[in-house]
């Protein structure tokens, strides 16, 4: 689990990281500490006590430990920001022990070969830390551009290996009516 601030340009650094089970601090104005092992592992085991402390008693919005990280790709993406976004990558997988950080492109610029080059080393990032990424709303074009190069990087939405398709049954009951 890590916490993200010091915006610079579009890309928030990693202030801090824990693994799940232990707190996390907000700085103020927030001054909240957060028990990351009071976290469900599934939504099936809810606990009835609220997994947050503050000072301040207003409600705060349920917090799901299965959502995957969020890594805002931005606009440009050169040397540097690549270089940082590779640590950023590292420190979400290794830190909150997920299995993948989610690379949102919505806001990267025109596809280009520049682009396709930062995906491979996020990706090679995550790979050398036993994680992968996956890319949410990529342009038509940045798509094109991925396959033409041969970068087989998984699609949020995608079904994952060994899963079926949304929506596709895997076997059917004697006697149950064809749709």
């Amino acid at each position: 689990m890590s916490l993200h601030g010091e915006p610079k340009g579009d890309v928030h650094q990693v202030l801090s990281a824990v693994k799940f089970g232990d707190t996390i601090t907000l700085p103020a104005p927030f001054d909240l500490t957060l028990d990351t092992s009071l976290f469900p592992a599934d939504r099936s085991r809810r606990r009835a006590r609220p997994p947050m402390t503050s000072a301040c008693r207003c409600r705060l919005p349920n917090v799901d430990a299965t959502t995957p990280a969020v890594l805002y790709l931005p606009v440009s993406l050169g040397r540097d920001e690549v270089a940082a976004l590779c640590e950023d990558v590292r420190a979400l997988l290794v830190s909150g022990g997920a299995e993948a950080v989610v690379c949102d492109a919505s806001r990267t610029g025109p596809a280009t070969l520049t682009t396709v080059d930062a995906l491979a080393r996020l990706q090679l990032a995550a790979r050398r830390v036993g994680g992968r990424i996956r890319l949410r709303h990529p342009a038509p074009a940045l798509r094109a551009l991925l396959d033409l190069a041969g970068l087989p990087i998984e699609l949020e939405g995608q079904a994952e290996q060994g899963e079926p398709a949304l929506g596709v049954e895997e076997a059917v009951e004697p006697g149950d009516p064809a749709l």
